[in-house]
């Protein structure tokens, strides 16, 4: 176990070799790469249990456990495809695992269905904006 550790201390003290920086939104990869990386969603055939509501001037999706609470509360931020029936879907599965579960939406409404779409949806998020919806499913009081 000593050693395990002492391999895992190492491997962590040596940073990465340096890469050459990329004027990307995509990390250390170009934008037809991180494409090809994301497959389309499928359509959820799950049944819903959350509900959708309105948050902060845009929607977010709200999944509450069974049983009295209070609940512990987690916030779902959608990948590259915004805020489709595969994440409502997920924050379910976290209200029935006893998470108040809030799916927010940075994309203002957009679903995309093709990398590309995901792609022009992903860069047309405002920064601050997303900053304000998230800070507001965190405290609606204070939105």
């Amino acid at each position: 176990m000593k050693h395990l550790l002492l391999l895992a201390l190492l491997a962590c003290s040596h940073p990465a070799p340096p890469c050459a920086p990329q004027q990307s939104d995509t990390g250390a990869v170009t934008e037809d790469e991180f494409k090809a990386m994301h497959a389309a969603p499928v359509t959820n055939q799950a049944q819903l249990h959350g509900t959708d509501i309105d948050l902060a001037g845009t929607k977010a999706y709200l999944s509450i456990p069974p049983g009295p609470g209070p609940h512990p509360g987690i916030v779902v931020i959608h990948e590259w495809w915004g805020l489709n029936d595969n994440i409502r879907h997920w924050a379910d599965r976290l209200a029935s695992a006893g998470w108040a579960a809030i799916a927010v939406d940075l994309y203002s409404g957009t679903v995309a269905t093709t990398p590309d779409q995901a792609m022009a949806a992903m860069k047309q998020v405002d920064e601050a904006r997303a900053e304000q919806t998230i800070s507001a499913a965190i405290d609606p009081d204070a939105a």
